[in-house]
């Protein structure tokens, strides 16, 4: 086997955090590149993460850094693959999402590319209609698939409220008896109603000059729901 087959069959790959075991001689087990002592010499037995695979020359630890072959190098933790950082994302066919950037073709595991058509996505608003897995999601924009990574979940929207909405409790006026669980007695018949219900029935807004009751008054009339006036 080639270096490079044995570097894929390492299982290393981009986002892993590793730890450099030892110093590595100029093309050693087929390494395609050098040792660079002044450089990576200081970098033995410390964490890193691996930003790129150069293939044959080993990866990089950051752009246009030296380049470690596999071998002497050790996982300390391994960055999780792109399906499954994809289905943790917890989005789901329905959801409404924006689209935050764009990305790069095969950006971080992503099996799949950025078109320029996908660019006037950016800043908007869509509904997911597909989950493709590791091509990412599709969004009702003519048969596109984004990347998990610059979707943001939209909160649900609220059905429209049709009705009266009761927000607050109405405090007793001042001056009106404390009310009370209605008996027979207490029905009033001008007001058709006891001075439990009279409290609360929008028919009675006001309050009663004479008596401090709820009470209608209008321009013509007064209508108390004691029936004092």
């Amino acid at each position: 086997m080639s270096y490079l087959d044995d570097q894929k069959a390492s299982m290393f790959k981009v986002g892993d955090t590793v730890v450099v075991l030892r110093t590595a001689t100029n093309h050693e087990n087929g390494w395609g590149t050098i040792w660079l002592s002044h450089i990576m010499d200081q970098t033995v037995g410390k964490t890193f993460t691996i930003f790129k695979d150069c293939d044959s020359n080993g990866f990089q630890f950051e752009d246009g850094g030296a380049a470690y072959p596999y071998f002497i190098l050790q996982l300390v933790y391994k960055y999780p693959s792109y399906i499954d950082r994809h289905k943790a994302s917890g989005l789901k066919v329905g959801d409404k999402v924006k689209v935050l950037r764009t990305a790069n073709d095969q950006e971080d595991g992503w099996h799949n590319s950025w078109t320029t058509y996908m660019d006037k996505a950016v800043g908007n608003i869509y509904k997911i209609v597909d989950d493709n897995g590791k091509d990412g999601f599709e969004l009702n924009l003519g048969n596109r698939c984004f990347p998990y990574f610059v979707l943001e979940l939209q909160p649900a929207t609220q059905p429209a409220f049709s009705g009266v909405q009761i927000t607050g409790v109405y405090p007793t006026p001042t001056g009106t008896p404390a009310l009370k669980p209605c008996v027979k007695s207490e029905w009033y018949p001008a007001a058709n109603t006891c001075n439990v219900e009279a409290a609360t029935n929008p028919n009675y807004p006001h309050k009663c000059p004479i008596c401090g009751a709820p009470a209608y008054i209008g321009f013509n009339k007064t209508e108390c729901s004691k029936g004092c006036r």
